[in-house]
């Protein structure tokens, strides 16, 4: 039950109210279960105060203050909330469907359960607030700030979120629909078994972003800004919409290469630059020691003078332990592999990697100290391959280079030709 007291002096106005609350700090007002439904109460002291339950239909609570009030399963249907500060208000099962809160202040705001669908919350500010399970259906959050907000399991389908600030928060498992995520800022952001089918993304940015077992199908993500996500084979990445509004519809099936795939049909230069790329690049792997970087430079600096682009993996300067990948990707790209496993280690296991995968000529080089020293033995192995050519053997660094054309790009080249022919 509300306290009597209190109510009467909240029905002589806000003034009033706002005064005997400055000259009664200690006092937590209780008001809870009363009607207040379209009363004009801007600007309004209610800190601390207890409106659970309290009928605030359609009232105007602009500039109001509720810091840590208890608004349990109130009713705020159509309320104005403009410039309001509610840090840290437990709002838990509230109804604030179609209500206007317009800059308002929620930080670390209890919304769990609450009814924010097509509510008015632009520019507001959300930071750490709770809205997990929260109806937020077709409401507005253009430019809001959600960063490390819980919105798991919540209902944002066909909600705005136009440059709104979602870094680090948690949309677990969030109903994100039909939602307008453009210029969005996901950095970050776990998006697990989120449901964003038919979402618009243009130009937002996916930082790290956890999408694991999402649903991404069909949305728009012309401009996006992609890196590092977080995905499996889970991950539902069918129909995804590259272009603009105003062009042809093109779709592709993976996020990860969308963009590129964007700049490569709009694009002359990145257009220039595969085809310099699949006509002249030329994977160097070797473990290339500081004594032996020369011979390195040598090779790279040889292989410009006739053109071709050199691409050097240098073994020794890796810090990664997980290099396949890398060197796969590599050679997918490069018209042929030179291996120096002179001073290699692990070369030949990352040979093994790759050599059966890739149809590529690979030369492998090697510098003996003496008359009597063999690479290892595993690298003959590699040799059933048709694309692997004979060991090249070198006794110094000018002897290598005189001896490059003839002895390596050219039988690259025939055994690319003849690869090629093949196919």
């Amino acid at each position: 039950m509300p306290n009597e007291n209190h109510v009467k002096i909240l029905k002589q106005g806000v003034q009033a109210w706002n005064e005997w609350r400055k000259e009664n700090p200690r006092i937590k007002p209780d008001i809870s279960n009363t009607n207040l439904s379209r009363r004009y109460l801007p600007g309004v002291n209610f800190s601390e105060t207890d409106l659970r339950g309290v009928n605030l239909r359609g009232a105007t609570l602009n500039g109001a203050i509720l810091s840590k009030a208890n608004i349990y399963e109130a009713d705020l249907r159509s309320a104005k909330l403009n410039y309001a500060t509610l840090i840290k208000t437990d709002l838990r099962g509230a109804n604030l469907r179609m209500a206007v809160l317009f800059q308002a202040e929620l930080g670390g705001a209890k919304l769990v359960g609450a009814d924010l669908s097509s509510a008015q919350l632009p520019v507001a500010y959300l930071d750490r607030a709770d809205l997990s399970g929260a109806n937020l259906s077709n409401a507005n959050f253009r430019e809001a700030i959600f960063t490390k907000a819980n919105l798991s399991r919540g209902n944002l389908s066909g909600a705005d979120l136009r440059r709104a600030n979602l870094n680090m928060a948690n949309l677990r498992e969030v109903d994100l629909r039909k939602a307008n995520l453009s210029e969005t800022s996901l950095t970050g952001t776990n998006l697990r078994k989120a449901n964003l089918e038919g979402a618009n993304l243009r130009r937002a940015i996916l930082v790290e972003t956890k999408l694991a077992s999402a649903k991404l199908n069909g949305c728009k993500i012309y401009g996006i800004s992609v890196w590092n996500l977080q995905i499996n084979r889970q991950t539902e990445q069918n129909a995804l919409i590259i272009t603009s509004e105003d062009e042809p519809v093109v779709t592709v099936d993976n996020l990860q290469v969308a963009q590129f795939i964007y700049l490569m049909l709009n694009n002359k230069n990145i257009r220039d630059v595969i085809s310099t790329v699949a006509n002249k690049a030329v994977l160097i792997l070797g473990r290339f020691t500081p004594e032996r970087k020369g011979v390195l430079d040598a090779i790279a600096d040889k292989l410009r003078s006739v053109h071709l682009a050199p691409i050097i993996f240098d073994f020794e300067k890796s810090k990664n332990q997980d290099i396949i990948e890398t060197i796969k990707t590599l050679a997918g790209i490069s018209k042929f592999i030179i291996a120096d496993v002179t001073a290699a280690r692990v070369i030949p296991d990352e040979l093994r990697a790759v050599v059966p995968d890739f149809a590529v000529p690979v030369i492998p080089l090697f510098q003996p100290s003496n008359k009597e020293q063999k690479p290892y033995a595993s690298l003959y192995t590699l040799q059933k391959y048709p694309w692997v050519l004979p060991l090249v053997k070198y006794a110094s660094k000018k002897q290598l280079i005189d001896m490059l054309v003839k002895k390596v790009v050219e039988p690259a080249e025939k055994k690319r030709l003849e690869l090629v022919s093949f196919k």
